[in-house]
């Protein structure tokens, strides 16, 4: 609110000048006496005895500051408490520079004039906003070629300008901008008729964070859309639609390519997606039902292009990450001192089976254990179990499209070492998307993706019983290796080495097999468009977790023992939808009916066993251990049928109506397996009406409102 405030007092006060060889000092002198706002800089600057000679008519405070530009090396920002100004060189010599004047003006494509354009000299800094009736003036090196023309909603154009003085430029629409599309619930909607609560993020933008997954990378990027991460590579991140919602969960569904999925998004690479959007109100995600009561997010993967031309690209990045600020811990002496002042407080005589029993001051022994085994330390183990790590991603993807058809096919490997020893994420990923035209009416396509991955993680991040918590409670006394090249032990407390439980998990990894896609086929006859999609979601899970016998003084295991966990579950999900569009004169109408069926299974078997004979990584199998053999089961499934209907009207764009209803039958529920999920919104584009004339302060003015009905079946 502070920024808008700002920028309409700049747009509101008006200022008029007619100066001839006038110092930069007094210019600004005599626009504070216009405006309420006073320049800041240091009062010693060259730059403020410059003359220069300026001429402006009711202009405002933005597009004077670009006037000033164009004359001297200085930098503006408007804040709340005053204009900064910067200098950005030397002013002198680039006036001796600018001795061509290009006059010009700048008008749409009814010759109309678009105020606040901004013209750019290409190459340089050099720049000037158009007047109320599209005009500019700016001063230009010699050297100069090229004006670069650009204004919101328009595309920017390059314009040729040797051997000219005067010029006039023609912008054209922006189709990109004015009708972007977005994604909601089967189907897509233009951004500017969408009267719910969606929100959207520019993949390129993000792509070149060191992330596992997409989730991690929308971090503060959408309102009323909490990220949490566990930051482990390739750990548990998860995603609150505008805070928690329902009891048992509180997961958004995840639409990939009109595919629900409940395996999680680390299995998909990033740089496959397109498109990611999150339907945040009961409005846009409704025509989910019974699984959007905790918002819907909807992922649309990367498809080949239309002009016909094979593109093959590929990039890749290596880094280091490291984590910084980490506490500063007491050493062994400070510990001891603290320790003893501590008992005092108590009202109790200093002892310490490692710090003795001097009341005066603690004692730091040569040894910690008696059989002079364990010499005394002083480690920083937040530091010891910390690492700079390594993280490498590499994709290579080959699409190519005409009007009949396109393709798109990647490869990805995604490796990430953890901060904290001994843990990491790797990934193999691959996708394959198609569509062909086969008929004049007949679209057939299919969208795959399938990954590999493995991930060794030790609950670095979970409070109570975690890594770090052991690190920071493990006595700096104690060394990380005992005189035998053991992990040394403690006897202040039953916690064993972090280092130590590091090593021996190292290889206890967590692999999964994923794989999503679906195949459809769609007809469209006159205004009806008929479209039927079988899709997949299927995951193969396996871990293998081996305790090895350890004895750390008060820590100890004196069995070795191997869980093994290994599941599979798939999704399969059925939908047929009829889709109408009409659009007759200024009134738009689209009428959408569709039938959804799902059908979930999972199965999943865990065993122990103990006493193993040799722990070598080869021998890490239930049939090497000897000892307390333990076996369990468990199934689950569900299904899920439903019938879904939307109506979207709008009158030449300026009143808007949706409204959606979902029925939904499921197996999870013995009674009331039935809900029907009601929606409605409408909006009003102000912008559109013949009474709204802000000029450019608004490039979209729109008023909504919304109600529905959403539901959780878990």
């Amino acid at each position: 609110m502070a920024n808008e405030a700002v920028e309409n007092i700049a747009a509101n006060e008006k200022i008029n000048l007619n100066l001839k060889d006038v110092s930069i000092k007094q210019i600004f002198s005599l626009i504070e006496q216009q405006i309420d706002k006073k320049f800041i800089y240091l009062s010693d600057q060259k730059f403020l005895q410059e003359k220069i000679s300026i001429t402006t008519s009711n202009q405002d405070l933005n597009q004077v500051l670009a006037v000033l530009k164009t004359k001297v090396s200085l930098d503006f920002k408007v804040t709340k408490n005053g204009i900064l100004v910067k200098e950005l060189g030397n002013s002198n010599q680039n006036k001796t520079q600018e001795n061509r004047k290009i006059i010009g003006v700048v008008l749409d494509n009814s010759n109309l004039p678009i105020p606040g354009a901004s013209v750019l000299v290409v190459g340089t800094s050099i720049a000037t906003t158009t007047d109320f009736d599209g005009k500019f003036t700016i001063n230009v090196p010699e050297s100069t070629s090229s004006l670069s023309i650009s204004y919101m909603g328009f595309e920017t154009k390059i314009i040729n300008i040797e051997n000219k003085t005067e010029i006039k430029v023609i912008l054209s629409e922006s189709t990109s901008q004015l009708d972007e599309v977005v994604v909601v619930g089967y189907g897509t909607e233009q951004r500017r008729n969408v009267t719910a609560s969606i929100s959207n993020v520019k993949m390129k933008d993000i792509k070149s964070q060191p992330k596992a997954n997409v989730v991690e990378m929308l971090e503060g990027r959408l309102p009323g859309v909490q990220i949490m991460s566990d930051n482990s590579p390739g750990g548990g991140s998860s995603i609150r639609v505008r805070g928690f919602s329902t009891i048992n969960n509180n997961d958004p569904l995840v639409i990939i390519d009109g595919v629900p999925t409940s395996n999680g998004l680390n299995g998909i690479n990033p740089s496959d997606i397109e498109t990611l959007q999150v339907l945040k109100d009961a409005a846009s995600s409704s025509i989910y039902g019974s699984r959007a009561a905790n918002g819907v997010v909807v992922i649309t993967t990367k498809k080949g292009g239309k002009d016909g031309k094979t593109e093959i690209q590929f990039d890749g990045y290596s880094g280091i990450q490291s984590a910084f600020n980490l506490p500063n811990m007491l050493n062994a002496q400070q510990y001891g001192d603290l320790l003893w002042q501590a008992t005092k407080n108590d009202g109790k005589s200093p002892v310490s089976g490692i710090y003795g029993s001097n009341p005066n001051s603690p004692t730091i022994p040569e040894y910690l254990n008696s059989n002079k085994t364990i010499p005394s330390g002083d480690v920083k183990w937040i530091n010891e179990i910390m690492q700079p790590a390594a993280v490498h991603s590499y994709n290579l993807s080959l699409s190519k499209g005409d009007d009949k058809g396109q393709h798109a096919f990647s490869l990805g490997y995604f490796n990430q070492e953890g901060i904290i020893k001994h843990t990491g994420f790797e990934r193999f990923s691959a996708r394959f998307n198609s569509s062909y035209i086969i008929k004049d009416f007949l679209t057939i396509g299919e969208n795959f993706t399938s990954s590999y991955t493995e991930q060794v993680a030790t609950g670095t991040n979970s409070a109570l019983g975690s890594i770090v918590y052991d690190a920071l409670q493990f006595p700096s006394i104690v060394p990380v290796y005992d005189n035998n090249g053991n992990f040394a032990g403690n006897s202040l407390n039953d916690i064993a080495n972090p280092l130590g439980n590091l090593t021996r998990a190292k290889d206890n990894k967590q692999k999964r097999i994923q794989a999503l896609g679906n195949v459809f086929v769609s007809a469209k006859i006159n205004d009806f468009t008929v479209k039927t999609s079988l899709g997949l979601d299927f995951e193969n899970y396996n871990y293998r977790g081996f305790s090895p016998v350890y004895n750390e003084i008060l820590s100890q295991n004196v069995k070795n023992s191997l869980n093994t966990n290994n599941s599979f579950n798939y999704q399969l999900t059925i939908s047929n939808t009829l889709n109408y569009k009409k659009q007759i004169g200024r009134h738009n109408l689209e009428v959408l009916l569709g039938q959804e069926a799902i059908k979930y299974y999972y199965e999943g078997f865990g065993a122990s066993r103990q006493n193993f004979l040799y722990e070598d990584p080869n021998f890490r199998y239930l049939s090497y251990g000897t000892e307390n053999q333990l076996n369990t089961g468990t199934a689950n499934e569900w299904a899920l049928n439903s019938y879904f209907g939307r109506v979207n009207y709008n009158f030449n764009e300026k009143y808007l109506v949706s409204a959606t209803v979902r029925r939904d039958g499921t197996s999870r529920l013995a009674n009331n397996n039935w809900g029907t999920f009601p929606a409605v919104s409408g909006g009003w584009r102000i912008d559109k009406e013949d009474f709204f004339d802000f000029g450019d302060k608004f490039s979209s003015f729109l008023l909504r409102a919304s109600w529905g009905q959403t539901g959780n079946q878990q």
